[in-house]
């Protein structure tokens, strides 16, 4: 009798999974899982499944997985998940817990059921419960817990919430508010990242990473699929770089590699084309993204630029519209997939980012002034641009020169193992250097290529920029005097007798000619290097 009921119920279940009908299957959805389960008649008791059965069934649920969820569904969601109930930090505190059963199951517990004791290192902790019998009883620690954070921070909203939520005492540190603090907390955990907790002395840490096995069982439960299936969501999670390995050395695995959210990366808060949130959407093609931000930067040099396009209005711009929208698509770059762009794609992109970085810089941060504001300006102000940070020098060194140093810098922008490294372009076109404008008077014009015809409108920019005095040739003096840029990226020309056959074809005849005229009879020719004129091209 036994057996008949279970196999009736069995059956039952089955059937309410799914049913077919005229060859079209009908899925029933069954109760919420926080109502009250139907309990079997006494005395019967139901076998759970092994696990061989749970996970085949979990794999059958799973092959239907990628009708119901798109991957920013998929993102959104663990992020979402991460932020509301601070995994790591219950975790964090938690795990500074003794279990109470340990070492005392022979008699009673010495610390009655509202008091738990609490160790650290060199420490004692005993917490109480008050004896407020609301529901809401406070947990008082013989402690300080505290934080650091920063404004509008969705990270240390969640930490707040959550300990306002167990009624645990903290003392919150804005970074914003107290800036002096900052170097504090990069003395007290090595960067400057929040949140960051603290139990006295101790570091708790933040919601900042998990390991791989972690997430896997989260999806598992979350989205009723099998370990094969979550794996592969996992790895297509970190493919369009809704997640990170914390040290970039693998994509993802189930294991115990940690990994943290594109959110939670230290180079975040430093983004400018990050605004409280990273984009949720599906990646974007990057020549689409590229095209679009382009278009928008035309429009606004149509408004606030020179006819010549040497000047810009950057207080106008900062007000417009166009701006305004440019700003905004800029969050379409986080998680564009770079790799699939072609060599003359991928420098298009990255010369028309760079010429738009460089005026929302100066619109936002304004102009630098001085070597230290200078190597500030172009280091610091940057983009997430397929998952990663670029800043204008990344951008021209790293990608632009095919990772070669900057003036004056002793190292390469990408050591061994930086993923932008598969970015950079195989070899350095000089004539990159004629179509960068890096805000400044003495640099090139402001323009944005097409990308259909790049070598031909840059060779046009070469030829456009020695028409001025950038190049002065003196023919009594066999003397050459050439701009700045020139001697900053000498090894990006050749040696200067080599520089000055190659720089004659993008000459006009009035200069071509008298040059010429001083390498043809093989006298030595001095070459001079005009001053820079640092002053914001306004």
């Amino acid at each position: 009798m036994k057996n008949e009921i279970e196999n009736e119920n069995e059956s039952v279940r089955n059937s309410d999974s799914s049913s077919a009908i005229n060859g079209i299957t009908q899925v029933i959805i069954g109760p919420l899982s926080q109502f009250p389960k139907p309990e079997a008649p006494p005395g019967i008791q139901k076998s759970p499944p092994n696990r061989e059965e749970e996970n085949e069934s979990r794999l059958e649920r799973s092959q239907s997985l990628s009708n119901n969820f798109s991957m920013p569904t998929i993102g959104k969601f663990f992020r979402e998940r991460s932020n509301s109930f601070s995994t790591a930090i219950y975790k964090g505190i938690s795990s500074l817990k003794d279990n109470s059963n340990n070492g005392n199951n022979d008699g009673e517990n010495p610390l009655s059921s509202d008091v738990t004791e609490i160790h650290l290192s060199g420490m004692k902790v005993i917490v109480e419960q008050s004896n407020n019998t609301s529901l809401n009883r406070e947990i008082e620690f013989k402690g300080r817990i505290s934080f650091f954070s920063r404004s509008n921070c969705r990270d240390c909203a969640a930490i707040r919430s959550f300990f306002r939520e167990k009624g645990l005492r903290f003392v919150e540190i804005n970074i914003d508010v107290y800036p002096v603090r900052e170097k504090e907390l990069i003395e007290r955990t090595g960067k400057s990242a929040v949140p960051q907790v603290f139990f006295n002395e101790e570091l708790i840490g933040g919601l900042n990473c998990f390991a791989g096995s972690e997430m896997v069982e989260v999806m598992i439960q979350q989205l009723d699929c099998g370990r094969k299936k979550a794996v592969e969501i996992g790895k297509e999670l970190a493919k369009k770089h809704f997640i990170h390995h914390v040290f970039g050395q693998n994509d993802f695995e189930d294991g115990n590699h940690f990994y943290r959210f594109l959110e939670h990366e230290e180079f975040i808060p430093k983004s400018f084309n990050f605004r409280g949130s990273t984009n949720d959407c599906d990646p974007k093609p990057a020549i689409e993204v590229g095209e679009k931000l382009t278009k928008l930067m035309f429009a606004i040099l149509e408004s606030y630029a020179s006819e010549d396009r040497r000047h810009l209005d950057y207080t106008g711009i900062r007000n417009s519209e166009e701006f305004r929208r440019y700003v905004n698509l800029t969050k379409d770059l986080q998680r564009v997939d770079i790799l699939k762009l072609t060599n003359d794609e991928k420098l298009t992109f990255f010369m028309n980012l760079y010429n738009g970085m460089v005026i929302h810089a100066v619109a936002r941060v304004g102009c630098p002034e001085g070597v230290i504001d200078r190597k500030a300006f172009y280091g610091d102000f940057q983009y997430i641009i397929g998952g990663y940070p670029y800043s204008l020098n990344i951008i021209k060194n790293g990608i632009l020169r095919s990772n070669r140093r900057q003036p004056l810098s002793w190292t390469k922008p990408f050591g061994a193992g930086d993923k932008r490294l598969e970015v950079a372009l195989p070899s350095v076109n000089p004539l990159i250097h004629f179509g960068l404008c890096n805000g400044t008077r003495s640099s090139p014009k402001v323009r944005f290529f097409s990308g259909q015809i790049i070598e031909a409108e840059l060779r046009s920019a070469a030829r456009e920029f020695f028409i001025g005095d950038t190049l002065v040739v003196d023919v009594e003096r066999r003397t050459v005097y050439l701009s700045g840029i020139i001697k900053w990226f000498m090894v990006d020309f050749g040696q200067e007798r080599d520089l000055l056959k190659w720089v004659i074809e993008y000459l006009d005849p009035t200069k071509a000619g008298p040059l010429a005229h001083l390498l043809n009879d093989e006298g030595p020719i001095s070459i001079v290097y005009l001053k820079y004129d640092w002053s914001l091209n306004t």
